[in-house]
């Protein structure tokens, strides 16, 4: 069955290679703006929420703060305080209906409704296990991220878009000490952000994502087990990952370009251009000594771009052209690489 599932990931992977990242951006000529913008600073998760002991949600708003304060209540056998810190994550859900489509608040409206009976219930002592509270807390987890993700510009993801790598690389390090635990620890946050840029991603894109966040999954199950036979097993699966984020920033780039927003496509550029980088990296060999002008020159437009410097479309078309075709050969590599 493992073995099925493994080759399930691998077909989805092999069919969706390259298809968007070679595809040229079509130049969308944009108004000057010469004004200088203020950088993003990074940030990492306030803390972390497991649930169901394997998945991981990072505490990074309302929602999953006070979802994480209520677990922390009910541990403590203090439900008072756990229904209402329950109640408040639901309030914090239910104000995103605002600004969701008519689907998205029906969503948001079920989970905040499913939130409130769970604070009713720990009020009358019916909820005995922590379990009880996973069940809804992932649902009302997806519910946030489907509505602050999908919908977040650049403020709201791009101070986290370089935390897969650095559990990736946590991964590496926690193996190479055989701490295996910790190796399926930091793998399982990894994946926990692959997931946020898969609920933003559309397309071949999603499905790599989709994909990668499959492997993942069960490469920290056979690392928590002793599984994994050694490092590169671990590696190549990142660069996979890497492969999938770059193909997915580089088209939510190319979107902004074409609807005019210069700032957008300067920081999916940028972000394009890191895991390009970070999944060459890992792959070795060939690719990574033939991505290193296209990451240049990506990174020194995306800079342009984030600034406000009026740059010509038809290098901004040039760029895209390139970077999507180095995506591409990366995709090709980390696929069909040999064990």
């Amino acid at each position: 069955m493992r073995h099925i599932k493994a080759m399930t990931v691998s077909v989805v992977f092999f069919s969706i290679l390259g298809l968007s990242a070679s595809a040229p951006a079509s130049p969308s000529p944009r108004a000057d703006n010469k004004s200088t913008k203020a950088e993003i600073s990074a940030r990492i998760p306030e803390d972390w929420l497991v649930v169901e002991d394997t998945t991981f949600i990072p505490v990074i708003d309302d929602v999953s703060r006070k979802m994480l304060d209520a677990q922390r209540a009910f541990l403590k056998n203090d439900n008072k305080t756990a229904a209402e810190d329950i109640r408040q994550s639901a309030a914090a859900l239910s104000r995103e209906s605002s600004g969701a489509s008519v689907e998205g608040q029906k969503r948001i409206q079920a989970t905040a409704r499913e939130l409130e009976k769970l604070a009713a219930e720990l009020d009358s002592n019916k909820i005995s296990s922590v379990k009880q509270l996973d069940v809804v807390f992932i649902q009302a987890h997806d519910a946030d991220i489907k509505q602050r993700w999908v919908e977040a510009n650049e403020i709201a993801w791009y101070p986290y878009v370089e935390q897969p790598d650095q559990h990736f690389k946590n991964a590496h390090d926690s193996f190479l000490s055989r701490d295996f635990k910790k190796t399926a620890e930091e793998i399982r946050k990894g994946a926990a952000f692959v997931k946020l840029e898969d609920m933003r991603a559309t397309g071949d894109a999603q499905q790599s994502l989709n994909a990668s966040t499959v492997e993942l999954a069960k490469l920290a199950d056979e690392a928590s087990r002793g599984e994994v036979k050694d490092v590169k097993s671990l590696d190549k699966a990142f660069a996979r990952a890497d492969y999938a984020l770059a193909l997915s920033h580089r088209a939510k780039a190319s979107e902004g370009w074409a609807s005019k927003d210069a700032t957008k496509a300067g920081y999916e550029l940028r972000a394009a251009a890191n895991y390009l980088e970070q999944g060459a990296s890992r792959a070795g060999g060939d690719a990574e000594s033939g991505v290193s002008a296209g990451v240049k020159d990506t990174r020194e437009l995306a800079g342009k771009l984030i600034k406000g410097v009026s740059v010509a479309s038809d290098d901004v078309g040039k760029v895209m052209e390139t970077i999507g075709q180095e995506i591409g050969m990366l995709g090709k590599n980390v696929m069909y690489s040999k064990p």
